[in-house]
């Protein structure tokens, strides 16, 4: 009766020793990726090269780094320009860094537009007011009234001459709203790039010349509520007609989804 006893405690005795053979084993060796040169320009050059937040040099510079990281060229009075290091970027590198806002878009720039545009188009969409590029009443005034105009931050209206212009803001709030509801009223199971186009199309549409006459590129935001409605009619229906929806269309698309609008 001992043997199988005996016979077992030998195969607990090789099993264990099986295991704790392996576990001493070393892991194999691995060697580290080799370090990659990279060659940095600027224009204008110059400029302070960061890798992970650390100085490197000024553009032109040469350095060789192991693994990912952050670069980022600096420079003052412009844009700061990032990118990712890693094995797919390329080992040299150009960078044509932006000049900062304010008063970016000069006199000369505006007139130079209005002589070959009838209706020359101004976005000056860096935040906030004291930061664009231009001020509508420089637009307006420069291009002798005949400036359309866009900006990031809400301007004031401009008289110049005999005539008042309502600068249009450029904001993202003229087609979130629509294409989130009518997103939500499709029952939209994914968002490609020609819902959007719609929803662009459609708020182009709603531009009135009353708008364009009052300088504006835009229509007024005190209608939004009209606006959004619009956009997500034709968000759905395009979802529709694209098989991107989980529910069945309505029977009447634009009053199903204004039944879902939110009454203040």
């Amino acid at each position: 009766m001992k043997r199988p006893h005996l016979a077992f405690s030998a195969a607990t005795a090789f099993v264990a020793f099986w295991i704790l053979a392996c576990a001493s084993k070393p892991p194999p060796y691995i060697p580290p990726p080799p370090e990659k040169w990279y060659e940095i320009n600027s224009t204008p050059a110059g400029a302070t090269v960061k890798v992970d937040g650390a100085v490197v040099g000024n553009t032109p510079t040469r350095f060789n780094r192991l693994g990912n990281a952050s670069l980022s060229v600096e420079k003052s009075g412009y844009e700061t320009a990032t990118t990712a290091l890693s094995e797919q970027a390329a080992p040299v590198l150009h960078f044509n860094l932006e000049k900062l806002a304010p008063n970016t878009f000069t006199r000369s720039v505006v007139e130079r537009m209005s002589a070959i545009n009838q209706r020359p188009a101004i976005f000056a969409l860096s935040n906030p007011t004291s930061r664009a590029e231009c001020t509508p009443e420089q637009a307006y005034a420069w291009s002798g009234g005949r400036a359309i105009f866009a900006s990031g931050s809400p301007f004031a209206p401009v008289t110049y001459g005999e005539r008042t212009f309502r600068p249009a803001q450029g904001n993202n709030a003229y087609v979130f709203p629509g294409i989130g509801l009518g997103a939500i009223a499709c029952r939209a199971r994914t968002l490609p790039d020609e819902l959007f186009l719609a929803a662009a199309g459609t708020l182009a549409g709603l531009v009135q010349k009353s708008d364009l006459d009052a300088g504006a590129l835009y229509p007024p935001l005190a209608a939004i509520r009209k606006i959004s409605l619009a956009i997500a009619v034709s968000v759905a229906k395009k979802a529709f007609a694209m098989h991107l929806t989980r529910a069945k269309p309505p029977v009447n698309v634009q009053r199903s989804i204004e039944a879902r609008m939110y009454q203040p």
